[in-house]
């Protein structure tokens, strides 16, 4: 991938647990492993815990996640949520397993100087338990008995509440052990982000900057702004005046709100670089304010903010 990608920075790698999820009438799940079939050609394919630990190795990504199985969590049964999390307990031991009988080759990562190391490969497990509290400390507890080296929260920002998700989240991190990273998988909304940091998630990724920059939507430090609006047509003035980012630091609202009106998909392009920046600041703000011991300050004045228009 890095070689493929020219990138010698970090890459994970998702499982495949939430893809198949996504395709809930293309999919079987047994104990053995996810069969399911492409929406592209519709051939069928085979995931198990250990042939996801060697598609991963094979490709040469940094971090490797585990089988899991997902579940919506809008108002899953516990039932549903109990079964899917025994099967991820099961799947998590066998990869594992996999893990320590693999051997990383292809984990690169590229100096100062330009060169670049081989190393080994981080596993992460991904924590279910859709918005159980109980089931979510359970399930922390499992993975941190096994052989990991950072942990994934799965299964959330899927449609619960936003006291569910910081309910689960907190039950997950209150029963992990200090000084491995946690990871919020599918998270890219800042105030859920500064929510989760504050309960001590370090790692987020999510599609949702990208996506809503399609549809016009971007994140400023004073709110959200939909630039097609009729308003924006004329405000010759930055996106965000606090960003310095390359879309920012070059058009204005006007000349994007035209780019989006005019359908030219140059106008997405640009409005997804500025929302990826504007999160990418905000962690790099509470990293700061977190050595400064001012992360509560922060969180409440870029919410107050970001809320207030």
């Amino acid at each position: 991938l890095h070689k493929f990608m020219h990138w010698g920075g970090s890459i994970l790698t998702d499982s495949g647990g939430f893809q198949v999820y996504s395709l809930p009438k293309f999919r079987k799940i047994k104990e053995e492993g996810v069969t399911f079939q492409s929406h592209h050609d519709g051939s069928k394919h085979l995931f198990t815990p250990e042939n996801v630990i060697q598609f991963e190795s094979e490709i040469g990504s940094d971090i490797w996640t585990m089988l899991d199985v997902c579940i919506h969590a809008k108002n899953p049964s516990k039932h549903e949520a109990r079964e899917a999390l025994n099967i991820t307990k099961r799947w998590a031991e066998r990869a594992a397993k996999a893990y320590q009988q693999t051997v990383p080759e292809q984990h690169i990562t590229q100096n100062e100087d330009g060169s670049f190391t081989v190393g080994n490969s981080l596993l992460f497990g991904i924590i279910q338990g859709a918005i159980f509290p109980d089931l979510r400390k359970e399930a922390a507890l499992h993975m941190a008995s096994l052989p990991t080296h950072g942990y994934c929260i799965g299964g959330l920002s899927l449609g619960e509440t936003l006291e569910q998700m910081n309910e689960s989240v907190l039950a997950v991190t209150d029963n992990l052990p200090e000084g491995k990273p946690r990871y919020f998988m599918g998270l890219g909304t800042p105030v859920e982000i500064l929510n989760s940091i504050e309960r001590g998630v370090d790692m987020f990724d999510c599609v949702w900057p990208t996506r809503v920059a399609r549809n016009g939507m971007v994140m400023t430090s004073t709110g959200r702004v939909n630039i097609k609006n009729a308003e924006y047509r004329t405000q010759d003035i930055p996106l965000d005046a606090e960003c310095d980012c390359y879309t920012c630091r070059r058009y204005s609202r006007a000349y994007l709100c035209h780019l989006f009106r005019s359908a030219e998909l140059t106008s997405h392009r640009l409005l997804s670089i500025h929302n990826i920046r504007f999160l990418i600041r905000l962690a790099e703000r509470a990293r700061e304010a977190i050595k400064n011991g001012t992360f509560m300050q922060l969180k409440e004045e870029v919410i107050r903010k970001y809320q207030g228009n």
